[in-house]
């Protein structure tokens, strides 16, 4: 940098970045929720929480394949009750929107860009831990099949 002045104008630009990427990000969970309440005719939804640290919590992520040490997960939450949520994953970010992950299945997976989270959320919405979540909030999912 040469300059005070270009130094500054290279961080407004950093800055408008970063929100571009961190809106990014709510718009992909918000596409995933949307998919998901769609499916479920209403009843559930996908949020973004942060975790409990109680013993429960702690069993549910290790059954669930998430760690219960992130302090932010990935839920499915009841719409009509939003006291009955099961988490499916674990789920860290950058400050920056970019990089984000999800953490399930013993793995903690990176996701780039916007094209990378949305891959990774149709694994999870494929998965067991996505399914068992589903089943036990609505069991009459399972005349989806």
């Amino acid at each position: 940098m040469e300059s005070f002045e270009q130094a500054f104008r290279v961080g407004i630009d950093a800055a408008r970045r970063t929100q571009f990427h961190r809106d990014e990000v709510v718009r992909v969970l918000r596409e995933f929720s949307a998919s998901l309440e769609g499916q479920s005719r209403g009843a559930l939804i996908v949020e973004i929480k942060t975790t409990k640290n109680v013993l429960s919590d702690i069993l549910a992520g290790f059954a669930s394949g998430a760690s219960p040490s992130t302090g932010m997960g990935i839920f499915v939450t009841s719409k009509s009750d939003t006291s009955k949520s099961r988490q499916i994953a674990g789920w860290k970010q950058s400050p920056d929107g970019f990089p984000c992950w999800i953490v399930y299945g013993g793995q903690d997976i990176a996701c780039m860009d916007r094209q990378g989270l949305e891959s990774e959320l149709i694994r999870l919405a494929a998965s067991p831990q996505m399914g068992e979540a589903v089943l036990s909030l609505l069991p009459e999912a399972a005349s989806w099949m």
